[in-house]
């Protein structure tokens, strides 16, 4: 009994605390507006990890990352625009410190699970204010 206990508390030291509770993808909600209002785009996100098409509005899956993510839009109506999402901290990074240490920090960062995007991104057109 003691045996599995060990494995299993081994198993979540190496795994990460952010990895386990967070995974390293996450979804992205993009709504590109002019005037408040939504307009139809066809956009490409990409950060260090790969490049997303997908229609806005719409949601797609992203694979988290240190970098930011950069999402350009180009709508039938206007020019391309583009916006920066910044990467940010996990709060559950800090259970590394408490239960992973420096090994589970280290696999979040590198998994990208350390990290995360706001969820609801909102691109507004300047040549509609």
């Amino acid at each position: 009994m003691m045996r599995l206990f060990w494995s299993v508390v081994g198993l979540l030291l190496l795994s990460g605390c952010a990895s386990f509770l967070h995974g390293d993808v996450q979804p992205v909600q993009v709504t590109v507006l002019c005037n408040d209002r939504m307009v139809p785009a066809a956009c490409v996100a990409q950060n260090a990890k790969g490049m997303w098409q997908f229609q806005a509005p719409g949601t797609f899956q992203v694979h988290k990352d240190l970098t930011s993510l950069q999402v350009a839009c180009k709508s039938p109506f206007f020019p391309e625009i583009t916006a920066t999402v910044p990467s940010r901290l996990n709060l559950s990074m800090a259970g590394n410190w408490l239960v992973g240490g420096l090994v589970g920090a280290g696999v979040d960062v590198y998994r990208g699970a350390a990290f995360a995007y706001h969820t609801d991104v909102r691109i507004s057109y300047p040549v509609c204010q």
